[in-house]
This record gives C-alpha cells, structure tokens and sequence, in this order.
C-alpha cells in the first residue's frame, strides 16, 4: 500500500471514528457547511424536520423563514465577512416544539487561505438550563487559574473545574474538542470536517 493509499485509509477510518461519535452523543450534533451565500454545500445529522437532500442549495431562510434562521443567518454572515469564528444559542420552532442549539460558527478558507464559506456545529440544548434547580446553579464570580483552568473554591483550595463543576452543579461533564485544538492535534480530520 503506498504512502496516499494510507493517507486515504486513514481518512476513512478517522470520519467513521466522527459519525460513531457523533452518532453516540447524547446530545444531537449537527454539521453543516454553506459557500459565501451561506447556500448549504454539506449538512450531516440535521433535525428531521430539515431534510439534508432538501436543504443543500438553499440559505436557511429559504428552507424556513423564522426568527431563529434570521438569526443564523446573521451569525454566518458575521463571520463570513469578518474571519472571525462566533458562538450564539438560537432556538428554532420545530415539528416536537421549540428547539435551542448552540451554534458555532468558523470560517471555511479555501487554499489560498480566501474565504469562500462557512462552517458550523450545532448542539441541542434543549432543556438542559432549566433542568438545573435554581441551587445547583453557578452564579457570581468565580477565580479561575489562568494556566492550568483550576477553580479557587470557598474554602481557598484550588479544583480541576471538572471536579468543581461535579461537585457544585447537576452538570454531567463530557469532553469534546474545540476547533483550535482540533486543528492543531488533529490536523488531518479537521481539514476533512472543514
């Protein structure tokens, strides 16, 4: 097997190991791509009442004109013309009900490093604020450590933040990969995603 054929095998095997995560994730995660008209170039795991074949071509206030996809709309077209990557929760009326997603949104660049789109990762999270009691909330400033991310506690002591968060929350941690780090330990699976 030469050198590409591996590359090649490789690739395939790192997108299966993404669709089984993603797939296995309790939370629904979709992926989509759009071209500087924020037309849909590539949509992976959408809400079923957004069928992918039907939405490829098309911005989002083509597919469903709403408060919500007004608002993505602007997201991508924020990031798009500045370069810069945001993050913003929207909720969209569905067939089940209303839906919130946290959305994040990252430029898509072309070889030459031109931006010719953009691309985003929607989670739902529906639900899960207010299934947290008004006293297993976090409120109120908290000091965090600016290397290593610990938090200084009541009592002064210094926590790993998973360990805080676990103790003073309802909150179940799961770990993902950010984008940067994505690209920086993942090279090759990120230029495949983006």
């Amino acid at each position: 097997m030469d050198s590409k054929q591996k590359v090649l095998q490789s690739l395939r095997e790192s997108e299966k190991k993404i669709r089984v995560a993603l797939q296995s994730s309790s939370q629904a995660i979709e992926i989509a791509h759009v071209d500087k008209e924020q037309r849909y170039t590539f949509i992976y795991n959408s809400h079923p009442d957004f069928y992918a074949e039907n939405s490829l071509g098309k911005r989002d206030d083509e597919i469903d004109f709403n408060e919500g996809t007004i608002k993505l709309r602007k997201l991508k077209k924020k990031v798009i013309e500045s370069g810069m990557g945001a993050e913003e929760i929207i909720s969209f009326p569905v067939a089940d009900g209303s839906r919130s997603y946290r959305i994040s949104v990252e430029p898509l660049r072309d070889d030459f490093g031109h931006i010719n789109g953009a691309t985003s990762v929607s989670v739902d999270i529906t639900g899960l604020t207010m299934a947290v009691p008004d006293d297993k909330r976090l409120s109120g400033i908290l000091p965090l450590c600016s290397y290593c991310k610990s938090i200084r506690n009541g009592q002064g002591d210094w926590e790993n933040v998973d360990e805080y968060i676990s103790k003073h929350t309802e909150a179940k941690i799961s770990h993902g990969i950010c984008p940067e780090c994505m690209a920086e330990h993942y090279p090759d699976i990120y230029t495949k995603l983006s």
